[in-house]
């Protein structure tokens, strides 16, 4: 999914006063084109989120590039965000901009984000990068951001060190990525025996799920609230579309970066709540 950014006269929400506009079919340029063509005085910057979220599927080098060609055209910003990028399955198959930023199209608008949060489960240190060749960008962020931003002197050691131990950072995402495939396979078994659907991420923390066979009726948004509390319920936290600004309720995000005994328990949990709700006892996988 990408998504455009549309200044609001909103204030309040997740999203500070912006508005984003989901471009469907992948994130392609026609969608992104049509978007464009009915916002196109309120559109300030497309988002790209690669490797996605929710989804875990990502975006090839040619695709962003036509993203900020397209971009170029409209005078727009263009904010790669690829906080999970350390986190993908087949490395050789995913490209990050940084490797190919002398070709970006509009350099001055072109912009990258990452942080430490996902790839290194240090949600905590509170501490990510902002690459960007924009000298308004700079003069922003240290005349106005870094005071109100600023990261502890003592996070910014430990991260330091962290990053001098080539060898450590090496085995550590080595032992990340195996961990995260052996988890998604325990979520697809449990959903394959479920019979619900999935997107099969290429990367990232999470399967984006269908949960349509579980609705009683046709997806809607009271049902899937109710199924996301059945589901705290039975003590399982799995969030729905809705908590993404997903269009279609259906949709639930399972995050499999937790041990693994705890992710058994709860793929356990899931198929408990699904044979109750559901009333078919032959469900149990």
């Amino acid at each position: 999914r990408t998504e455009a950014v549309v200044s609001t006269q909103s204030t309040g929400g997740a999203y500070g006063g912006l508005r984003p506009v989901e471009l469907t079919d992948g994130g392609s340029l026609e969608a992104m084109k049509a978007a464009l063509q009915i916002e196109s005085n309120r559109i300030k910057a497309i988002v790209l989120i690669n490797p996605n979220n929710p989804t875990g599927e990502f975006y090839p080098k040619g695709h962003v590039l036509q993203v900020l060609e397209l971009a170029k055209k409209y005078g727009l910003h263009v904010i790669i965000d690829e906080i999970y990028f350390l986190s993908i399955f087949q490395e050789d198959d995913f490209e990050s901009c940084l490797s190919y930023s002398m070709e970006w199209p509009d350099p001055e608008r072109t912009h990258f984000i990452w942080s430490f949060s996902k790839d290194f489960a240090m949600s905590g240190a509170r501490c990510g990068v902002i690459y960007s060749k924009s000298e308004m960008v700079h003069r922003a962020y240290n005349e106005k951001m870094c005071f109100y931003h600023f990261v502890p002197g003592l996070v910014q050691r430990m991260l330091c060190n962290l990053l001098k131990d080539r060898d450590w950072v090496e085995q550590f995402l080595l032992e990340s990525r195996h961990r995260l495939q052996t988890h998604l396979k325990i979520v697809t078994e449990k959903l394959d025996a479920l019979d619900i659907p999935y997107i099969l991420p290429r990367g990232t923390l999470y399967v984006w799920a269908d949960f349509t066979p579980i609705f009683k009726n046709k997806p809607s948004d009271v049902e899937a609230e109710d199924i996301f509390y059945g589901l705290i319920k039975e003590g399982v936290y799995i969030p729905s579309a809705k908590g993404f600004n997903g269009p279609d309720p259906q949709f639930y995000r399972i995050v499999f970066a937790v041990p693994e005994r705890t992710l058994r328990i709860s793929m356990d949990r899931l198929g408990s709540f699904v044979v109750q709700y559901k009333g078919k006892t032959n469900l149990i996988p």
